[in-house]
Parts: structure tokens; sequence; C-alpha cells
């Protein structure tokens, strides 16, 4: 069979058609309405924050170095992308969107291969694999591109081996297996447990030589097998030096430690695998479709929720129009017998299984709370196909309509609501960044900066988060990291207490830790401001959590520089511009003029903050204000904010002991007239 009437020429052939254009209007539609409604509002996340401090410090060269201890061939391709795309979160967000996109036409290709007569059940399945509600790491674009794009590789090769089974054209095989294979290649490189898409390409190659035979596996293997061996030496070549040759240091992909586990204990292990690949199987074809989205409905707010169901209602028609036009009769099934939904049935679960087996084999699984849903994402070419495949073959007529579009609408109301969550976690670590920059002029070198802004939504979980972001602000043109960081937790609180250090290896980053020179951020409540935490000389808000709280008492705030050599800056690329100046500007501005003792710039801002309507929902960001009311002697305007901080009885008992401390020591006429003040009409005791 000729290439061109095998696959290409009738898939180009059919392009021409107003029913193809609706299909591929169709995908790009949902891909849109899925991924791109807040794309201007994404921003930095998790492991974007380390990539980005390199290249920015560094330049694209540092970015191959960070790789070359485990995945040495995706530090050249994030060092292409860097000197293409830059800082900027939305060209990477932009570049996600094609390469996923791109990925999905490459899956549609495939399936159209497969079965070129089922135009509208395989416009289904592409639908599917482009909305799945499994893979929401996508506005994470810096760190997960990579993903994306080694994918979309991945999925390309598939499709254009199948062209290459297809047809005898020499020259056209040639070249399209020579694509294939570099394609195919690319992926395994940039990411090894994608290994796993060979598995699929043998069985389509299997189920493709073996039609007509009632796909009985033992007519034909010759055929599949002969036409695999590239593709074999291709893989061969893989993990030879991925097994023999190249040496991993990083404890995740170590080979080595990973055999080690097997050799120690067979039996379990083989166990635990059968085990998790059935886990895995469900979690995939169920889990991504269920789980999933009720975390979102249940998580929702009101306002979003609302303005999510109406969008999707909208999107909903529109998808229900394309099924009508783009199949006659999408309530007739077919025939029982027809091989076609037997063949999509049986290798979407082998697809599903080969391509979750390399991700246990690394003592990794699917999980849908953190992270690890992206090992769900080469588990979406086997899932789609089963899926349609299963309703085909069994399902009710009327399911074969209204289940996909029931699953689409879930998976579009999914990606909103989790663009909502990206957008609402980055607009909290801009505002927590800004006031940082608001707060603090500058840092000792090898301060140790602990921050807790899990009451916003955007809590962190590696050190990164905070040191990346920190050293862009504070030393963008330094080489190496000056500012450490670690996240807060019991661990490290525990750490903190023993005043023991630690050293951090991340990649080819090293560090050694101090916990001696803590300095605790915090914002206790979403209606407060950022607080440095000082337990020794500021009271810690009603709000706080218990753990910051008594890492308050280890924090030190002297480690911030009050007067440094070099001048913060906020990149506005990277963290936008300057947000409007509301309460926490003026009470991060003022918090720094009281620890400076600049009592008069504090009553000016006071008086500014007022005058502009601007008032504290968290009463413990009164006391710089009235401290500076009290130490310029303006007791009518303290006594204004003492009735606030008396409402609050917790917040009154630390006041009281730490004025009574404070005048203890103080030595200064104005601080000690202030401080008895003070103590007469909040604490209602007189000192001695």
């Amino acid at each position: 069979m000729n290439c061109m009437e095998g696959s290409v020429a009738p898939f180009l052939t059919d392009l021409r058609k107003r029913k193809e254009w609706i299909i591929i209007g169709m995908i790009v539609f949902i891909s849109a309405v899925a991924y791109l409604p807040f794309i201007h509002h994404f921003g930095y996340y998790l492991d974007d924050w380390n990539l980005i401090w390199a290249g920015v410090t560094n330049g694209p060269q540092k970015l191959i170095q960070l790789y070359s201890i485990d995945r040495p061939f995706i530090g050249y391709v994030f060092a292409g992308m860097y000197s293409l795309l830059g800082e900027a979160a939305f060209g990477w967000n932009i570049a996600a969107f094609i390469f996923r996109l791109a990925g999905v036409f490459s899956f549609w290709w495939l399936v159209r291969m497969l079965w070129p007569k089922q135009k509208h059940h395989t416009m289904v399945m592409a639908l599917l694999f482009a909305a799945y509600p499994g893979f929401l790491r996508q506005p994470n674009a810096i760190q997960y591109l990579m993903h994306i794009i080694n994918f979309t590789f991945g999925v390309f090769s598939l499709a254009a081996s199948v062209a290459v089974f297809q047809c005898s054209k020499r020259w056209t095989k040639i070249v399209l297996s020579a694509v294939a294979i570099l394609c195919g290649l690319s992926s395994f490189l940039m990411m090894e447990y994608m290994v796993g898409l060979e598995g699929i390409r043998l069985a389509i190659f299997w189920i493709l030589a073996n039609r007509g035979n009632a796909i009985v596996w033992w007519k034909n293997w010759k055929q599949p097998l002969i036409h695999y061996i590239p593709y074999g030496l291709m893989t061969f070549v893989f993990l030879f030096w991925r097994l023999f040759i190249f040496k991993s240091t990083r404890f995740a992909t170590d080979v080595g430690m990973l055999m080690g586990q097997y050799v120690s204990d067979p039996i379990y292990k083989l166990l635990s695998i059968a085990s998790n690949l059935f886990k895995d199987f469900f979690e995939v074809i169920v889990g991504g479709w269920t789980v999933v989205p009720y975390q979102y409905i249940s998580a929702m707010r009101l306002k979003d929720f609302l303005t999510t169901i109406l969008l999707v209602f909208f999107v909903g028609i529109g998808i229900l129009f394309v099924f009508l036009t783009t199949h006659e009769s999408p309530l007739q099934t077919e025939p029982k017998k027809e091989n076609w939904s037997l063949e999509a049935i049986w290798l979407g679960v082998i697809a599903v299984l080969i391509t979750m087996l390399p991700v246990i084999l690394s003592n990794r699984s699917v999980a849908f709370y953190n992270t690890f849903d992206r090992y769900s994402l080469p588990g979406t070419i086997g899932m789609a196909i089963f899926i349609v495949g299963v309703l085909v073959r069994w399902a009710k007529p009327a399911l074969h309509l209204w289940m996909p579009l029931i699953m689409l609408c879930t998976a579009v109301f999914t990606h909103i609501a989790n663009g909502y969550v990206y957008q609402n976690n980055w607009e909290a670590q801009r505002d927590f960044w800004w006031q940082t920059y608001w707060r603090i002029p500058g840092l000792q070198d090898d301060t140790v900066l602990m921050a807790s802004i899990g009451s916003t939504g955007a809590s962190m979980e590696e050190d990164y988060e905070i040191w990346g972001p920190a050293n862009l602000i504070y030393h963008p043109d330094e080489k190496e990291i000056r500012i450490l960081a670690e996240v807060l937790n019991v661990n490290t609180l525990q750490n903190m207490q023993m005043g023991r250090g630690d050293e951090r290896f991340m990649r080819t980053i090293t560090f050694d830790r101090d916990y001696e020179k803590s300095l605790v951020l915090s914002i206790p409540s979403t209606s407060s401001c950022m607080h440095v935490m000082d337990n020794r000389i500021s009271p810690v808000s009603t709000s706080e959590n218990p753990l910051v709280a008594i890492a308050g008492d280890y924090s030190k705030s002297e480690l911030i520089d009050l007067n440094p050599v070099k001048t913060a800056g906020m990149t506005a690329s990277i963290f936008g511009e300057e947000p409007w100046k509301s309460w926490c500007y003026y009470y991060q501005k003022a918090s720094l003029a009281e620890q400076t003792e600049d009592w008069e710039i504090v009553v000016n801002l006071g008086d500014e903050a007022q005058a502009l309507g601007e008032r504290a929902d968290d009463w413990s960001e009164w006391l710089p204000f009235l401290h500076g009311y009290l130490f310029t002697e303006n007791f009518d305007q303290a006594n204004g904010l003492i009735p606030i901080i008396k409402s609050d009885v917790y917040l009154t008992s630390q006041v009281c002991n730490l004025t009574e401390d404070a005048l203890a020591n103080a030595q200064d006429d104005v601080k000690i007239a202030g401080y008895e003040y003070l103590l007469t009409n909040l604490c209602g005791y007189t000192a001695e």
C-alpha cells in the first residue's frame, strides 16, 4: 500500500470537508476553554522558582548544569526554551498550550489512522484526551512544559510509526521512520518513564498486522516484530545508556538504588508492582474523572462555582451541536460484533498498564492530591481509547452521546476551577513578596528565611519557593544563593529549637543552613498582612498558626539589614507591577519605621492611611501605630486605638507582658511615659 493511499492522503483529503473543520474547531475550542481563560493571571509555582532563579542569575547554561545529574538532555531543551521565552510566565504558558494542542492533534491523527471509518468516535477520543481532568499541572508551565513537550513528541512518534506501517513508498517510509525514531528517543531522553509508550507502539503494530484474524495474536507475529525492529533498537540503545553508562546522582532517578530494592525483597516488590498497576489503572480511567472534579466542586467559592457552571452550560451546548453535526446517527449503536471497539478496549487496557509500569518500577504512582498527577499523562492515550471502546461495545445507544458530553463538561469545569486556584495562588504569592519588599530593605547573608502563607491557599512545599524569589529580589546579580530558606514544619521547628544546622543539596545547588539565623515571615489569615515574626518584641496575631507562633520565639528580626549596600528591586516581568497601596503597604512601612524607631514616619503613615479610609482587619497590625502615637506623645490618637486592642483578650495579654518587659529596660523618658500610659489605659494597672 502506498503511503498516500493508506494513511496520509485520506487524512489530508478529509481536512477539506466541512465536518473535518468542525472537528478541528471543536478540539481547539475545548482546549482553549479548558486552558486559556486565566493564562494572563498565571505566575510561578513550585519548581518554577529554582529554574527562573537559575536562568536570571546565571543564564541558560545553569539550566543545563542543573539537569546534568539525572536528565542531561532536558537541560539543553530548558536552556533553549529559556533563551526563547525568557523569565515571563506568560510566554511559557502560551508554549505549554501550543505543545499540548499539538499533542492532541497528533493523537487524533493516530486514532484516525487506526480506525479511519470511525470519524465521530475518534473525535470523541481526541476530545477526552485533550480535556482529561486528571492532569492539572499545565498552569505550572515553566516546570511542566518539558513534560508536555516530551509527551507530545512521544505521541507524534507513535502516529508517525503507524503511518510508516500503513505505507510502502520507500523514501516516505525512511523519512517518517527517522522522524518517529528521533521524536521517540527525544521523549525518552527528556523523561525516562515515557519509555512505556513503546509498549503501545508494539501493541498497535500487532493489531494492524492481525486484522482479519479476529485479533488472534499467534496468527501473525512476525510482521509486527519486523516493523518494530528500528524502534526496538532505539529503545535498546536508550535503555543500555540509561542503565549501564549514565550514572544518575539524584536519589529519585538512581537506577542502581532502585535495583537494590528489588533484589533485596523480590516477592514483595512484585506483589507491590501488581497492586499498584491495578490501582493506577483505575486512577487514570476513573479517578481522574471523579475524584479530581469532586475535590474542586467541594472547595470552590459560590461566585466562582456559579460563573463556571454558566460557562460550562454554553460549552455543553456547543459540544452537543458538534456531536449531532459530525455523526449522522449518534443514538444508533454499532453492531456488537464490530472488531474495532474490541480493538480499542484491548489497546486501551494495554496502553494504560504499560505506560504506568515504568512509573511504578521507579517507586512512583499516580496521585491526584499532589504533583504526582503528572504520571497520569502518558496513560491518557489508553484512557481515551478504552472509554470510547467500552461505550461503543457495551453501553446503551443514548450513552454514546450523553456520557462523553457529561465527561467533557466535567473536565472543562475542573480545568476552569483549577485556573481559579492557580490564579489565586499566584496573587497570594505576589502579594506576599511585594509586602516583603516593602517591609524588608535587605537581609543578612545566610539568613534562613521561612515563610508561612498557607492561610492564603498558597502553601509552600520546597525551600526554593522561598529562596528563589528572595534572592531575585535582594540579590538578582549574584550567581550564588545569598539568602537561604527552609519550609517551616515540625522538623525545622525542632532544628530551630536546638540551634542545629544541615546541608541542602538540590541538583547542583548546595548550601549549609544554620537555624540559629532563622527569620520567619507569616500571613496569619486572609484578613492579615505579612508579619515579621519575633515574639521577643512583637505580639502574635490571634489568627496565627500555632506552629508559626512557636517558631516566632526563635525568629530573629535583627537579621533584617536596615541599611543594605544594594537596593532591593522587584522585576516587573516576574512579580508584576506594584500593587495598589492599600492597608498592608502602610502597615509594612510603619512596621519598618518602628524597627528603626522613626516614630514621626509611623505617625505620618498612620494619619495618611486613616485619611484614605484604610484600616486593619487583624488588630495586631495597629500596634506600630499605637507605639508611634505614644512615643510622639499623641495620646488622644492613641486612645482611639487602645479600645481596638483591648477587644482582643489574647492580644491584650501579650501586649501587656511585652510592655512590662520593655518598660523594665527603657531609659528614654518619652518611651517610659508611653509604656506607663499603655499599662494604665490598656492593662488597667500602674507600673511600679
